[in-house]
């Protein structure tokens, strides 16, 4: 028997869902050091609390997660997730503040499966490289923040959502390349999940299938090669089919008294313009995440 992606979260704290290779990398404790010190600083004030309010959860542990050096590269690096959620409860809304899932709240009936959800989180940014032959004179890519948008409908063992995030980046070029140039770049992801308990109460395994499509701007800040250099010559990506990306997620519950163990591996297949990119040396990316947390309550 399957569970849907709403009874498993009935089992596990907020989700941990979605957050693909690019999403990782930029939790990492390097690569975003003031966000996470603010965090780590919520984080320490709980541990020094008696008593949390009965809807009111803390998820708190370390995690090292596996992840390509950018979007499109053969290269991988291991780094330090701090693994910090934030959670308010109550019976048809939720409001989360973290590490994972950013800032936002969901709503959700639960008579006919319906939800929806918004936050806001880090964005997509990606440095330029003189040593990286690919992305040598490719432009800074500065976006901070993402806004996302969720909807989907819980069947009996089946979730069926829609995402839309949407980034609002500036690519930056060296004075003697060229022009600066702004755009609101867009992913929209239909995705299904479903759920099986491994043992009940105790270990769970959900799946997901998502595919991601981009608008022109997203295409023209992430895979188009406006200068050409002795390494590639210019590119022009068009709007379509990003990539196609299935995800496994692992919960062991109570390995220890309010402790719990997360584990995921995700898999991302680029297609289209996305694939054919100079900056795109390997087409399949592979994600891992392992992280131990221990829940105040």
């Amino acid at each position: 028997m399957g569970i849907s992606k709403q009874q498993f979260f009935r089992f596990t704290p907020r989700k941990i869902t979605g957050r693909n290779e690019a999403e990782f990398r930029r939790m990492m404790l390097i690569r975003c050091p003031h966000v996470n010190k603010i965090f780590c600083s919520i984080a320490i004030i709980f541990l020094f609390i008696n008593s949390i309010p009965a809807k009111l959860y803390l998820d708190l542990g370390p995690g090292v997660n596996y992840c390509p050096d950018y979007d499109g590269s053969k290269n991988y690096s291991f780094g330090f997730v701090p693994l910090i959620e934030l959670n308010y409860e109550e019976k048809w809304y939720e409001l989360y503040l973290g590490t994972l899932n950013g800032a936002g709240g969901s709503l959700m009936h639960e008579p006919t499966g319906l939800y929806l959800s918004g936050d806001i989180n880090f964005g997509d940014s990606r440095e330029e490289a003189d040593d990286i032959p690919a992305l040598k004179n490719s432009g800074q890519i500065n976006n901070p923040i993402q806004y996302e948008i969720e909807a989907g409908c819980d069947f009996d063992y089946l979730t069926v959502l829609a995402s839309t995030h949407y980034y609002p980046a500036e690519v930056k070029y060296r004075k003697s390349i060229g022009s600066d140039f702004t755009c609101n770049a867009v992913l929209v992801s239909p995705e299904i999940e479903s759920g099986l308990p491994l043992v009940k109460d105790k270990m769970f395994l959900l799946g997901n299938l998502t595919l991601n499509l981009m608008n022109s701007d997203y295409a023209k800040a992430y895979y188009s090669a406006h200068y050409e250099t002795a390494e590639r010559k210019k590119f022009t990506a068009k709007q379509g089919i990003k990539s196609v990306e299935f995800e496994l997620e692992y919960v062991w519950l109570g390995i220890l008294p309010n402790v719990w163990l997360y584990s995921s591996q995700t898999c991302e297949l680029l297609l289209g313009d996305a694939a054919k990119s100079p900056y795109s040396k390997s087409d399949l990316l592979s994600t891992t995440l392992v992280g131990v947390m221990y829940r105040f309550k």
